[in-house]
């Protein structure tokens, strides 16, 4: 019995180490690539300069063993070292490989130095012409030598290649500004470029002059549409060749105009969106739902009185971020309710009559109605809201919240501080919720009100 059980150990023991070991064999060993751009040879061909551009990466193609890839045109840093430059290290297996494609790209993608094909006219010039074997060993940092040689003035069939395999793309520089009150400064924005055959390229460019990479025709036509939030679309129809030639060496510079508008974000599981309007009976507004879909208009001189305002829902084909928006007589809007799928942003700085506005099941970083100087109520049913701007000087006397995430303490000094300031008397602040307590000093703010301005106070 001892035996059996001695040997079940051991039997045990040995199945552990074995398995241990095997693991080990499998784990990933670091390897590098490490090559020299030599000064210029015209005899040979090779590189002709002794300096990479700043960005330039390579795109690294490797089969394992059995022939089946590992990566194909893997992106990797090049770090310079000494007189030569060396790939961030890799994560590879313990095994046989084969480089089959060793090229040197900008930011453009544009090739610069390439590693030739076996048999090539320039394959003869490198010792390690591809494809080209090497071996990770266990426990070792591999450091894998190679060659390129540059493509300047060389054809793609010089290295083996028809054609290089990566897409050709044109460089197009292009800075966007926003204006502003009396000044225009660099933006971030998303530039679109697309066709009537179903290319399209998406890009987000930086508050600087951005370089992109334009991969169309650069004889056909093609619409450039640039988009940020708050701001008119820029929209135009161009030809690279001729953009090129009227650009003259500068970049393409747009300016974006602030867009008077009223912007409803939203992102919810909900496809449906719905909202109220309220206004005066002069003037109307057209809505667009940001799906394509028609515009809707509003005449207000359709309305009455009785009835002066509007409900308006819409039904998106897909669930996700929406973004509506108002535009018109915007100055004829009183009051702004948004309700259904979740709400996550309304902008309401073009709205100097606004009087009201509310939000149900809403997740708000920021609210701001500091340009709203005639606002006197704010309604949260069900949200959450991070924090409110209010204007310097207001009239909000009417104040609900239901189940919501508020500021309520940020709420409740604006309102005390203006309320003394403008003599608002006979108001109402009516919060019930659990998310948020008073502190003691908005507690007595409230009961000032309640005792010196006769407001109606409900927690």
């Amino acid at each position: 019995m001892k035996n059996r059980l001695l040997f079940a150990v051991l039997f045990l023991f040995v199945l552990v180490r074995c398995a241990d070991e095997n693991e080990k064999s499998l784990q990933p060993e670091k390897v590098q690539f490490s090559f020299r751009l030599s000064p210029s040879d015209a005899s040979s061909g090779r590189t002709g300069g002794t300096e990479l551009p700043p960005g330039t990466s390579l795109l690294l193609s490797i089969e394992n063993a059995a022939g089946n890839p590992v990566l194909t045109q893997h992106p990797v840093s090049i770090l310079s070292l000494g007189d030569g430059y060396i790939t961030t290290p890799l994560d590879l297996g313990p095994g046989k490989y084969t480089i089959v494609d060793f090229l040197l790209v900008d930011e453009l993608n544009q090739i610069l130095f390439a590693t030739p094909l076996k048999g090539s006219p320039l394959g003869k010039l490198v010792e390690n012409s591809l494809p080209y074997s090497f071996h990770v060993s266990k426990n070792k940092v591999s450091n894998v030598p190679m060659e390129v040689i540059s493509t300047n003035a060389q054809t793609p069939e010089a290295f083996g290649y028809v054609s290089f395999p990566i897409n050709i793309v044109n460089p197009l520089s292009i800075a966007v500004f926003a204006a502003g009150e009396g000044e225009i400064v660099l933006t971030e924005a998303e530039l679109k470029i697309f066709n009537n055959v179903g290319e399209s390229y998406v890009f987000n460019l930086d508050d600087k002059v951005n370089t992109i990479p334009f991969k169309g025709d650069a004889e056909a036509t093609y619409t450039l549409e640039i988009t940020k939030e708050g701001y008119e679309t820029y929209s135009r129809e161009f030809n690279y060749t001729e953009l090129l030639e009227e650009l003259n060496g500068n970049p393409f510079e747009v300016v974006l105009q602030i867009q008077e508008a009223l912007i409803l974000t939203a992102n919810g599981t909900e496809s449906h969106f719905a909202f109220w309007l309220f206004f005066n009976l002069e003037g109307k507004v057209t809505i667009d739902w940001g799906d394509g879909s028609p515009t809707e208009e509003i005449n207000f001189a359709d309305f009455t009185e009785e009835f002066n305002y509007a409900y308006r829902s819409h039904q998106y084909e897909t669930e996700g971020t929406q973004t509506i928006k108002v535009t018109g007589d915007l100055h004829q809007i009183t009051e702004v309710q948004g309700s259904v799928m979740g709400i996550t942003g309304i902008y309401t700085s073009y709205l100097p009559g606004l009087q009201n506005i509310g939000v149900y099941d809403a997740s708000i970083d920021e609210l701001d109605l500091s340009n709203n100087f005639n606002l006197t109520g704010l309604s949260f049913t069900t949200s959450t809201v991070n924090s409110i701007v209010f204007p310097v000087n207001h009239s909000v006397n009417d104040i609900y919240s239901l189940e919501s995430d508020v500021p309520i303490n940020d709420i409740v000094d604006h309102v005390y501080s203006n309320a003394i300031a403008e003599e608002i008397y006979d108001g109402d602040f009516l919060y019930y919720e659990e998310f948020s307590e008073l502190t003691p000093s908005s507690v007595n703010k409230l009961q000032y009100l309640i005792d010196e301005l006769n407001w109606s106070v409900s927690l």
